[in-house]
């Protein structure tokens, strides 16, 4: 019997809200996120995984991340914007322009040349490493976890659980979720990572390179960005998904895609900030798309 990878992509608070019910019902079918083979985990996947792989649950994880920041956190983040508009010029000035021709030419994409030419974000990335059990793995990497962000340095993706195991799994759950405009670039060794999905929302096409599992047979692909309404980048997140799952495809894989229902997605826009009431229909919409994508129900 062949081996299982789960792909849990990008998606902002909804993206945590739907993933943290997708993994609740993978435990509930048998089926965990520690059995995978590989754990593929892109932006708002990223501390959902890392935190489940920890011992966390699923339920643990949704009340951690879509929890209203403290006054400590809020006054943090007001004094950043005072200060990004103390010195809105400089804030203005491209991320890192110098390496959007040569990422362009090795066909790295839109997505990592606009995140070169895009300002630095100007809130901190830490706030985002706060699920439970992540700061307590230090650089003891789960088995298989997969954790993908890009370098400014030169727009290259480097997949942190594989490339590197030496880098503590928080910070490199900050550097996949460091959205460019809004999040400041997290340095790692002294290089400038910013969100993973900038590369691809779901870097579902890493299980088709020469370091997926030979014995690989099935894709758990869970894919919530595909389905909001009103973000930009939408139709990005679209058209790499459909690549990567023909890719997938014909590699022989059998792909099991998750995405949210026309419910879940209505409750999407604004989320959580104009409808806090709507998590746990989010959380619920993850745990039944998972289930319709597993056995039909």
């Amino acid at each position: 019997m062949g081996q299982t990878a789960i792909v849990l992509g990008a998606g902002g608070a909804a993206g945590w809200a739907f993933h943290a019910g997708a993994v609740a019902a993978l435990t509930e079918m048998g089926r965990p996120l520690a059995s995978a083979a590989i754990t593929v985990a892109t932006s708002a996947g990223a501390p959902v995984a890392a935190s489940v792989l920890s011992g966390a649950t699923s339920a643990e994880v949704a009340s951690a991340l879509l929890r209203q920041p403290t006054p400590d956190e809020i006054d943090a983040f007001r004094a950043t914007l005072a200060e990004a508009r103390s010195s809105w010029l400089r804030r203005l000035r491209p991320a890192a322009p110098g390496m959007v021709a040569g990422a362009l030419a090795r066909g790295a994409g839109a997505g990592v040349a606009l995140a070169g030419l895009a300002p630095a974000g100007v809130f901190p990335t830490a706030p985002l490493r706060r699920a439970p059990g992540v700061e307590a793995l230090g650089t003891s990497w789960p088995t298989g976890l997969w954790i993908p962000a890009v370098a400014l340095t030169d727009g290259r993706r480097t997949v942190f659980g594989r490339d590197r195991v030496d880098v503590e799994v928080a910070a490199a759950v900050e550097a996949s979720q460091a959205v460019p405009i809004m999040f400041s670039p997290r340095e790692i060794d002294g290089t400038r990572h910013v969100d993973g999905a900038t590369h691809s929302p779901t870097n579902a096409d890493l299980l088709v390179g020469l370091d997926a599992p030979s014995d690989l047979t099935d894709v758990i692909l869970v894919a919530p960005m595909t389905r909001h309404p009103s973000w930009p980048m939408r139709t990005f997140a679209v058209r790499r998904l459909r690549s990567e799952l023909a890719d997938l495809r014909a590699a022989g894989l059998v792909v099991r895609l998750v995405v949210p229902d026309d419910d879940t997605a209505a409750h999407l826009t604004g989320f959580p900030r104009r409808d806090a009431a709507a998590i746990p229909l989010v959380v619920e919409g993850g745990r039944r798309a998972l289930h319709r994508a597993l056995d039909g129900t």
